[in-house]
């Protein structure tokens, strides 16, 4: 369920960006779906889901965005001025490496799992 929802809201922001209207991607409200989402599996599962559930999101949103975007992005793709408070984090931490951060989410996902 939490896949499907992050698949939804890429598609919505890559068209967005296909139509060359950035304004209409809403990064507040993506980060409180991602975050009700992960509520909801917290509440269902524990804890460790929910966090589980967060790196979830951030894998799968970003990696489908970048490709159902025109022109289609490496899958591992950083934003090179980044607008959302994650990808902003990110750039910090992983500097302009993707395939780092990718790899930590992942990582990240599967302990909670394991753990859970």
């Amino acid at each position: 369920m939490n896949a499907a929802v992050c698949i939804y809201l890429a598609r919505h922001d890559a068209q967005a960006l296909k139509e060359d209207r950035p304004q209409d991607i809403n990064h507040p409200i993506n980060g409180a779906v991602h975050i009700g989402m992960s509520l909801l599996l917290w509440i269902a599962g524990g804890w460790l889901h929910g966090v589980a559930g967060l790196f979830e999101s951030v894998i799968v949103f970003d990696t489908a965005m970048n490709l159902m975007r025109i022109p289609k992005r490496s899958p591992f793709y950083l934003p090179m001025t980044p607008k959302s408070l994650k990808d902003k984090i990110e750039k910090i931490v992983f500097f302009n490496s993707g395939l780092a951060a990718k790899i930590f989410y992942l990582a990240a996902f599967i302990i909670c799992i394991y753990y859970a």
